[in-house]
């Protein structure tokens, strides 16, 4: 997952002094309240994400299938915690340096095949577009779901040898293209993009 991080300054500057901070602090108190009331549902998970926050956790939750989406979260791979590996994946989460959230959910255990596989649960999703994720499911246009080898793993078949997802081996560099499986939009501010976070979660 990418996420953006952008942080704004405003200074005012008024004769009404009183006014204005207690208007500012009742929006500040209205917005707090409304994100509050915003998350449904937050899984026990084994660690904090460095990636998603609470409500977009929640929102991910949601478009779960129903009958795994009371299941605890365990944290099996942390770029950061863990370095460079290929692990077995349930769900993978990137951060790239652009500061977009983006990723996919498996309903199988990734493993070194010869072809394609996976159900049509699988789906990718994308915070590019604001606080709640763009999610892709599968379109039924074909059935490219999952790929992995000993060197890279991918979701969403598309033309070319692209995926909507694709991390390369060394879990540094990625990319993103639209595809037939989920006609998806790239899910990363660029089509090729340098990893800064990664994670993989197990729904258990």
């Amino acid at each position: 997952m990418i996420k953006d991080q952008v942080k704004n300054a405003l200074i005012k500057s008024s004769f009404k002094i009183q006014p204005i901070q207690e208007s500012t602090v009742q929006k500040a108190a209205a917005q707090k309240i409304q994100q509050t009331q915003l998350i449904k549902f937050v899984p026990n998970k084994s660690e904090k994400s460095e990636i998603l926050n609470d409500y977009q956790i929640s929102e991910l939750v949601d478009a779960l299938p129903s009958m795994i989406k009371m299941c605890d979260w365990e944290l099996i791979y942390s770029l950061n915690r863990d370095g460079i590996s290929m692990l077995t994946f349930f769900e993978k989460l990137v951060q790239d340096f652009q500061g977009t959230v983006f990723g996919g959910y498996c309903s199988e255990a990734w493993r070194v095949a010869t072809g394609f596989y996976g159900m049509g649960e699988n789906f990718l999703f994308t915070f590019k577009n604001g606080a709640r994720p763009t999610l892709y499911k599968w379109t039924g246009n074909d059935d490219q779901f999952q790929y992995a080898s000993r060197d890279a793993i991918g979701l969403g078949g598309g033309s070319r040898g692209r995926f909507g997802l694709f991390i390369k081996d060394s879990l540094y560099k990625g990319s993103s293209s639209k595809t037939n499986t989920f006609e998806n939009d790239v899910l990363s501010t660029e089509t090729d993009f340098v990893v800064a976070l990664l994670e993989v979660w197990a729904l258990v």
